[in-house]
């Protein structure tokens, strides 16, 4: 009887291995083809690491994922042989900022000390996105220019851990406040008798305090309430007197711009 030469079979798989596979994370599906054109099958070698249903491989504990790719033949085709394909699966890790920042940060103050955590207990590690408003070192902040500062944090990860996302935290930083400029004041009856409207130029995270004192007397320590422009206020009597305007930032108050005025 004369025997049978089968014809020789290859397994390729077409689909990429994940790069970054991460435990209960997105699922990969496998997908590999013969040369004989004959139907593959695949199946999990690390069934604690990865199970495979169909061609959808799915993530359950950290370690090296290995897909196992076979096609058994026919009567015309040998068995192919089997051909592996095999990748990390990492746990997932988040960081969170444990620090508060800073909710007045002016150039001259003193560093701002950031702090973070990641869930994988790694160590994190600080750089700034905005050296030109403040650098990093370690974990000490520095402010350099005035605009908003933003802190990255992150956390490369390691044999078991998946580099985390990286987390920001921003923040304004501002100069030391001055006096506001273009202080104006006018009657708007619109607003109701008696009524006037002071405006000046608001400057990026200062906040405003006011105080109106007869003739050209100066501001007393207790007199200054919130305000913002434009600013609707009463005038105290007729005659001459004065509007008093600082900006603070923090504990930081600017030198009060004035103004006088004859309702």
């Amino acid at each position: 009887m004369q025997s049978v030469v089968k014809s020789s079979q290859t397994i390729t798989f077409t689909s990429t291995a994940p790069g970054s596979a991460t435990v209960a994370g997105p699922a990969y599906t496998a997908t590999a083809t013969a040369t004989s054109g004959l139907p593959v099958t695949l199946s999990s070698d690390t069934p604690t690491v990865c199970t495979l249903s169909g061609s959808t491989v799915t993530f359950v504990a950290a370690g090296t994922c290995t897909i196992a790719a076979d096609q058994p033949g026919n009567t015309t085709y040998a068995a192919a042989v089997r051909v592996m394909q095999s990748f990390g699966v990492f746990k997932a890790q988040t960081i969170t900022f444990t620090s508060t920042a800073p909710a007045s940060a002016m150039l001259g103050d003193p560093p701002y000390v950031v702090g973070a955590s990641a869930t994988s207990g790694l160590a994190v590690t600080f750089t700034s996105s905005t050296p030109s408003v403040c650098t990093v070192t370690g974990a000490s902040v520095s402010y350099v220019a005035a605009g908003t500062c933003t802190v990255g944090a992150d956390q490369a990860g390691n044999a078991t851990w998946a580099a985390a996302p990286t987390a920001t935290q921003s923040f304004l930083v501002t100069t030391r406040p001055t006096a506001p400029t273009a202080l104006a004041a006018n009657a708007t009856p619109s607003a109701g008798a008696g009524t006037w409207t002071a405006t000046w130029t608001a400057e990026p995270g200062y906040t405003y305090e006011c105080q109106l004192t007869n003739g050209t007397s100066p501001p007393s320590a207790s007199g200054w309430s919130a305000c913002a422009p434009p600013y609707g206020f009463t005038p105290v009597k007729n005659g001459n007197q004065t509007l008093w305007v600082r900006a603070v930032r923090g504990s930081a108050v600017s030198a009060p711009a004035s103004l006088s005025f004859q309702p």
